[in-house]
């Protein structure tokens, strides 16, 4: 989960399965098997929590209580002492026997910019289309002669997108002249070397002459060759 690092008030959800996968239903914050506790980023100790009854969207620290269905989620309000931020917080929990399941939350830094979308379709030669929807595209206003408004036609900008690993190294880079722009989509295609070892990708879309950056994110593919 990552939301932004100012977050308070929190409310996650979890979802309690047994050793065999089994969703576990009707649990309430009185089960004294149950155990809900987190690590802050850079301690070794976890720390339990004293469960109270919550309410369905209504957030109140450490309040529990189940979500509707009976397929094992609950809601969980988040205690404001659990984070430090721009840090990853662990959790783990589990309801008696059962093995522990882990997860984290994430409290990053999200700019406080105009948003703009842009719809990609992006395409690995020889498998198709993998990556189709609607993204945000955070926006920043600098000394330039290009800006981008909520649905602008963007066909006559000369843009550049850059592709790159974790350490800040370019791995790809898409030209104005290999990217098709209809409106306010555009439709790239990404080189054969984009294939299962690519996990994730850093991406920045910037205007392609005093290179002014526009928009930035992460986008992740999911490629497996297989046999017919």
């Amino acid at each position: 989960m990552i939301v932004d690092r100012s977050e308070t008030e929190l409310i996650a959800t979890f979802r309690f399965l047994d050793d065999s996968n089994a969703p576990i239903p009707t649990l309430v914050h009185t089960d004294g098997t149950l155990s809900i506790g987190y690590k802050l980023h850079g301690s070794t100790v976890w720390t339990d929590l004293t469960l109270v009854s919550g309410t369905l969207g209504t957030w109140v620290s450490e309040g529990f209580v189940e979500d509707s269905g009976g397929n094992g989620l609950y809601e969980l309000g988040i205690p404001n002492t659990a984070k430090i931020p721009g840090k990853r917080t662990y959790w783990r929990f589990k309801q008696g026997s059962n093995q522990y399941r882990y997860d984290s939350i994430d409290y990053v830094a999200v700019p406080a910019l105009e948003t703009d979308a842009i719809n990609f379709e992006i395409t690995v030669p020889g498998v198709g289309p993998v990556f189709a929807e609607s993204s945000i595209i955070y926006i920043k206003e600098l000394n330039t002669d290009v800006t981008f408004t909520a649905n602008q036609d963007i066909t006559s900008e000369t843009l550049v997108i850059i592709f790159e690993v974790s350490d800040g190294t370019d791995s790809y880079v898409i030209t104005d002249g290999d990217i098709t722009k209809s409106g306010n989509e555009a439709t790239i295609t990404l080189p054969v070397g984009f294939t299962s070892t690519t996990k994730s990708l850093n991406w920045a879309i910037r205007e392609a002459t005093d290179k002014t950056v526009y928009g930035t994110g992460t986008i992740g593919v999911s490629y497996a060759p297989h046999e017919d």
